[in-house]
């Protein structure tokens, strides 16, 4: 049936004969290769700059602290399905990427912007399938239409910048995978479909192996994420809205329909957590304490919503992490009048399809106009469906995110194009052409600009922070982000603010914490993380980090019982099987300590942490030279590793080979110019060999990186008293 479609007659444009060869631009672009070439392009050109952006926000816990995506093997085993069933195939493919690439993120980058590419052609192919379904052979759209549509819909859709969160932002994968099947699931549905009609509803063996697709994609779109609950009524709408009214065909579909919906009510009704946490986009470590209340959120939705539409409509301050109000009285200003345009909307749409259901006696004019309004009123009533999980009764703990959008999209888009395609219709083509290119190109700058801010964390808090100045959560971002360039200062700035804003956040008094014990402020740090364990006692990072300090200050029985509880909450942990045995290690409990620390490595056989530990433990056994030959191992084998080099330097400090030390503490702090401890060792190796100026000059370099670091400012002193007294 798609060639009658494409077969519709058009009015002929008298040419003169040395023009009948050139092709029109709309001529050029009336090709499917062409337009599949163009969608990649597009989207190559709106993401170009994204494959060194750094894992961001929820990336940590989900990526880089996940320990059931480093193997690959034991993922599909059963730890994969354990660490999130319902997610479990996106996860998978942050395993496989783990696995080929470890944690370079450039790697994920070229996944996230392959899917977003395989989506835009699943919107093409779809959009060309709709125009080919039974409704559109009664209303049938001029060819420029039919040529348009799905090729400004998918440009849109891989173009606008409002995808770049659900793109960039590596663990959002997740909405574009699940998005990805779920569209798919849709086309082949609708292929079957077209296929069964041509046949006089018949089953043939096409059509069978396309509904066959289908619910292989849906079931797909299912394990990626929640948002595939509403599938089963996406199929119903679309079956409605293009093949006719006649509900015995729909039988089975709705039995179907029925049947997934109530498969999915009972796995959320059996669930351990609530669904609203389930379907989170963010961690529990990086949520508020605050809940919202059911009509608290669905009131808060309706401006929420109408703001998604002003971001299509307007894509321009675009934030990570908005600081949106909660509403809780229905006729506030903001709740109003967005629950006003809102049912305006809605109505409009079903006003639409009024206007477009096939009436006898319709002119052609008639007919083509009927297939405009009902694919904006479809795009309309897809919109609001798509975001029914996320923005409805199921109150999230965050109220807006921009990646929400990525299956709406669609809708949106949809409408767009064909809102375009009618306005445009009786207007020659290459000025259609042209408002369509300046449209899509003027999208795609905005999107490489977008991902611009993306490219670097401090860049990307920075922009948040500022737009969002009274919200903790940016704030913290940004003085970790901050921190991990060493900018210790401007990292405390941000700190304090976020605790100043949340005093009741444990991951707040976490990460300033943290600041603190860069800054050489053990005292601070400890206080600081002893607020954490105590604003959430079950928090493991928090945790661990008052057992590292506490350990750093030589109160080693509270630093174990520290590691402890961190091994006892969650004995699948590396790291907190790792820092116990290294606590076990400095009070001479070699025999437990390297229990942890091969239970430590078997969990997670990459990590190179627990070789150092283990070489640690052969050294204090006494075996100098075999741990001097494990610690060369891992740092040969791992050059950009500074702790590997900075326990093989203190092998050689032992060991009195002080030349041998010195040079590994050199490479330390190329490594990391901020490794304090590498400085201090440095200048006791120095002065051993009684090169007391050089000895000197390591301390004062501590101080400065480290202005508050008590034990570099007394060995400093004393270092100066001892110059000075020689000196007399």
């Amino acid at each position: 049936m798609a060639k009658k479609v494409s077969a519709a007659k058009t009015t002929a444009v008298p040419s003169t004969p040395a023009a009948s060869n050139a092709p029109s631009p709309g001529q050029w672009l009336d090709k499917t290769p062409l337009h599949i070439i163009l969608i990649l392009l597009v989207a190559l050109a709106g993401y170009a700059n994204t494959f060194g952006v750094p894992f961001v926000f929820d990336d940590q816990t989900s990526i880089i602290d996940n320990q059931a995506i480093r193997d690959v093997g034991r993922f599909l085993s059963g730890d994969g399905f354990a660490y999130n069933p319902r997610r479990f195939l996106g996860y998978l493919t942050l395993a496989l990427n783990y696995h080929f690439s470890a944690l370079e993120p450039a790697g994920y980058h070229a996944v996230n912007l392959a899917i977003h590419v395989a989506c835009g052609w699943v919107v093409y192919a779809l959009c060309r399938v709709t125009l080919a379904t039974p409704f559109f052979r009664a209303k049938s759209l001029p060819r420029s239409a039919t040529a348009t549509i799905p090729l400004l819909a998918a440009l849109l859709f891989v173009a606008h910048p409002v995808q770049t969160q659900a793109v960039t932002y590596v663990v959002q994968r997740l909405a574009s995978l699940a998005t990805l099947f779920y569209l798919a699931a849709l086309l082949c549905y609708a292929k079957g479909r077209v296929l069964q009609e041509e046949s006089g509803n018949a089953f043939p063996a096409r059509g069978v192996v396309f509904f066959l697709g289908a619910l292989v994609a849906a079931l797909a779109a299912f394990a990626t994420k929640e948002i595939a609950a509403t599938l089963p009524l996406a199929l119903l709408l679309y079956d409605f809205s293009f093949f006719g009214r006649g509900m015995k065909k729909r039988y089975l579909l709705l039995t179907a329909s029925v049947l997934c919906i109530a498969a999915i009510a009972v796995a959320v009704a059996t669930a351990e957590r609530p669904i609203g946490e389930l379907i989170s986009d963010i961690s529990r470590a990086t949520r508020e304490t605050q809940q919202v209340s059911r009509l608290d959120y669905l009131l808060t939705q309706f401006s929420v919503i109408v703001t998604y539409l002003r971001l299509l409509i307007l894509p321009v301050a675009q934030n990570v992490d908005y600081d949106f109000p909660i509403y809780s009285t229905f006729f506030t200003p903001p709740v109003f009048l967005s629950f006003l345009v809102l049912a305006l909307l809605f109505a409009l749409a079903l006003y639409l399809y009024r206007l477009s259901a096939p009436q006898t006696g319709d002119t052609a004019e008639e007919k083509g106009r009927g297939g405009y309004l009902r694919l904006i009123g479809f795009g309309i009533l897809w919109f609001f469906l798509t975001l029914s999980v996320e923005s409805s009764l199921i109150p999230i703990s965050d109220v807006i995110f921009e990646h929400r959008l990525y299956l709406p999209c669609f809708g949106a888009f949809l409408a767009f194009a064909s809102v375009f395609a009618m306005a445009f219709e009786k207007s020659a083509s290459s000025a259609r052409v042209a408002v369509a290119a300046f449209v899509v190109l003027a999208l795609t700058v905005t999107t490489w600009q977008r991902n611009s801010v993306w490219g670097d964390s401090v860049t990307l808090w920075s922009d948040n922070a500022a737009k969002s100045p009274n919200k903790w959560r940016p704030q913290n971002n940004l003085a970790r982000a901050l921190l991990k360039e060493n900018r210790v200062n401007e990292a405390f700035a941000a700190g304090s603010n976020a605790v100043r804003l949340a005093p009741e956040s444990f991951e707040a008094h976490n990460v300033l914490a943290t600041v603190y014990e860069k800054m050489g402020a053990l005292d601070a740090a400890i206080e600081q993380y002893r607020l954490s364990v105590a604003a959430n006692p079950n928090y493991l990072i928090a945790l661990s980090n008052l057992g590292a300090a506490l350990q750093k200050k030589g109160a080693l029985s509270e630093a174990t019982a520290c590691f402890r509880k961190a091994v006892e909450l969650d004995g699948a942990n590396m790291v907190a099987h790792n820092n116990l045995a290294g606590a076990l290690l400095q009070q001479g409990n070699l025999e437990e300590a390297r229990q942890h620390v091969l239970e430590a490595g078997r969990l997670d056989p990459a990590a190179l942490e627990p070789r150092v530990n283990l070489a640690a433990i052969t050294e204090a056994a006494g075996d100098l030279d075999g741990a001097i030959r494990m610690y060369q191992e891992v740092a040969g084998q791992n050059p950009g590793y500074a702790f590997a080099r900075y326990r093989l330097a203190g092998a050689y400090y032992h060991k009195k080979e002080m030349e041998k030390a010195i040079g590994c503490y050199q490479e330390v702090v190329r490594l990391d110019p901020g490794y304090v401890p590498a400085y201090l060792d440095m200048g006791r190796a120095y002065a051993a060999l009684r090169q007391i100026d050089k000895a000197l000059e390591q301390f004062k370099q501590a101080r400065r990186v480290a202005p508050q670091n008590q034990e570099a400012a007394l060995l400093e002193a004393k270092t100066l008293q001892f110059l000075q007294a020689m000196r007399r």
